[in-house]
């Protein structure tokens, strides 16, 4: 009997150091759940008490017009620069294009108005030049109508002696003729002399008047040339005149160069597009909607600007 405990002792310890491995073990793997668990809390935070502070960014149209497309769901996630909306752009595509007709027509006004300055200056500059030369002219030919006035006058007054001589000549030899004193024929020579004298003394005075009217024309060109000379002798103020106009137009190409912007502008407004990163919600839109400027389409949350706060 004694023999067979002392065989039957190492068989119980035997038991007792397999429980002390067990437990062991399983206080190291408490401890490094435990580890992993606080290693884990430092990063993140669990409660049952939190909510989401974001921001909402109220999506508006800038333009009127119906909308033709919406390119995204309700509640669905955007980028920045993302397609939202599109509205009908007709219209501004036509204010685009009238645009550009009225800049095109103001570049080339324009340049027509630059092209007129140096040309307006050098027509005036030789309508100038003209002029002066022009008067100087007409007043030599009023100086030279006023001569042949003169000299016709003065045939007038020769004439009308000439026309005197005769006719004393004639009234001598009538009584002298009918006593036979004087011959027929030196009578009649008489007779076509004094009619000649006459005849020049009318074909004189018709010089006369002629030449006296040659000089009112040549006084009236005169006058006209004078006032020529006056007209170019404001060359500088045409040429300024040229200059505003020039400067007018200019500004004409600036204000439809704005207009252009403007229609073009409008124009990228029909195309909404996301401001940010965002979840697209409330989508109140339809097809052919008309949407008026400043209505709102919709609004996104900005999930880059999303936080949790805990309580």
């Amino acid at each position: 009997m004694a023999e067979t405990t002392t065989n039957q002792a190492p068989e119980a310890t035997a038991p007792a150091g397999n429980k002390r491995g067990i437990i062991i073990g399983i206080v190291i793997l408490v401890l490094l759940v435990v580890g992993i668990l606080y290693w884990r809390s430092t990063y993140t935070e669990d409660t049952d008490d939190a909510e989401i502070d974001g921001h909402i960014d109220q999506i508006s149209a800038r333009v009127n017009g119906h909308v033709t497309e919406v390119d995204v769901q309700e509640n669905e996630s955007v980028v920045a620069g993302q397609t939202l909306v599109k509205i009908d752009p007709s219209d501004y595509q036509v204010a685009v294009d009238q645009a550009e007709a009225a800049l095109a027509q103001a570049e080339a006004n324009y340049e027509a108005a630059q092209v007129n300055v140096p040309v307006t200056k050098t027509t005036t500059s030789n309508n100038l030049n003209s002029a002066g030369a022009d008067v100087s002219g007409s007043s030599a030919g009023v100086q030279e109508a006023q001569l042949q006035r003169d000299a016709a006058a003065a045939r007038v007054d020769e004439a009308i002696a000439n026309a005197t001589k005769a006719q004393s000549d004639l009234d001598r030899y009538t009584p002298l003729v009918a006593k036979d004193v004087i011959s027929k024929q030196q009578y009649d020579a008489a007779v076509a002399a004094a009619a000649s004298a006459k005849a020049a003394v009318l074909e004189a005075k018709a010089n006369l008047v002629a030449a006296e009217q040659g000089v009112r024309v040549a006084q009236d060109r005169l006058s006209q040339s004078k006032a020529n000379l006056n007209t170019a002798g404001t060359a500088e103020e045409q040429v300024k005149i040229q200059r505003a106009k020039a400067d007018q137009a200019a500004a004409q190409v600036k204000q439809a160069q704005a207009q252009l912007e403007q229609a073009q502008l409008n124009l990228s407004y029909t195309t909404i597009t996301a401001p940010s990163l965002a979840l697209w919600t409330k989508r109140a839109l339809r097809l052919r909607r008309m949407l008026v400027s400043a209505r709102t389409c919709s609004p996104s949350s900005r999930l880059n600007r999303m936080t949790v706060i805990c309580g």
